[in-house]
Formats: C-alpha cells, structure tokens, sequence
C-alpha cells in the first residue's frame, strides 16, 4: 500500500487504522472526516506529507508518531484539541502550518506532558524537532504561552496564509 483515498462516507478515522503500512507515502483525506483518532498512522515510515482537511477537530495521541518521512504538515483552523506525541519522533518534520485562531487544547500523558513535536535524541533524551511552526502573525505570543505550544515557543513564527 502506497497511498489512499479515504471515501467520503468516513468521518473518523480509527485507531490503528494505517498502523505499520511502511511503504504508505501520500493520503487523501476527504472533507467528510471529523476526527482522526489514536496511532491511526503510526510507523508509517514512508509518508511524506498529510493536508489535513478543515472538516478535522480532533488529532489522537500519537496520529502521527514515528512518521519519520513526514517533512511539512497543515493543521486547519478546525482542529481544536491535538492529542500527545501526535507528531513524536517524526525527525524530518521541518514545517507545519497551525492555521487555527486559538491554539489547539494539547491532551498530556499519564505523566503530564504533550510532547507533540519531540523525538528522543541518541542518548534517549526527549528534544524538540527542528521544525517551524507558522502561525497567524497575530496570534504569536497565545501559542508561546498556551499550554504544550509554550514548550515549542522558539520554533513558533508568524505567517500570512
């Protein structure tokens, strides 16, 4: 399985839905799709962008994690609550566009943290991507301070979409 196109009649996609599809590298995701729950893309080492149709509110715990190709993703302004390590050790995430007004409630493990976009280092330490993370030019200074954005502060720049 190289790539997919989600039928209109879906509106969540589950859990562990594309779990270890490797060779998967593109995704369309239709309009119809609400929420994309946990590990629904999990190890999917091949894929190398996802555009996230505004008609998503919800990201689940680790969507994303471990999508080591992955280099650029758009978040719409739909999405209001991004799940922990969603975009985990997805070393080659270099961009990602968050077009919402108001930054996305992060949901924190059992230990509290959000670790949205963190990778463990050679040493098993947790670090932060090397990604920049646009945002509106206006609302800047509310992700630095909102909750999970703030540990991100220095990559968060403003944009014009």
């Amino acid at each position: 399985l190289t790539s997919v196109t989600i039928p209109d009649s879906v509106t969540t996609i589950g859990e562990w839905a594309f779990y270890y599809c490797i060779s998967l590298t593109s995704v369309t995701i239709p309009d119809s799709v609400t929420m994309i729950e946990h590990s629904t893309f999990i190890f999917c080492y091949s894929l190398t962008s996802v555009d996230i149709p505004d008609s998503v509110t919800s990201i689940g715990n680790n969507a994303f994690q471990d999508c080591s190709s992955l280099t650029s993703v758009t978040i719409p302004d739909s999405v209001t609550e991004i799940g922990y390590f969603t975009f985990a050790n997805c070393e080659n995430l270099n961009t990602v566009y968050c077009k919402a007004i108001n930054p996305p409630t992060t949901i924190e493990d059992n230990n509290g943290y959000w670790y949205g976009f963190a990778m463990q280092d050679e040493s098993g330490n947790i670090c932060n991507i090397d990604c920049t993370i646009y945002v509106y030019a206006e609302c800047v200074e509310a992700y630095k301070n909102a909750e999970g954005w703030s540990e991100y502060a220095d990559a968060i720049v403003g944009y014009e979409f």
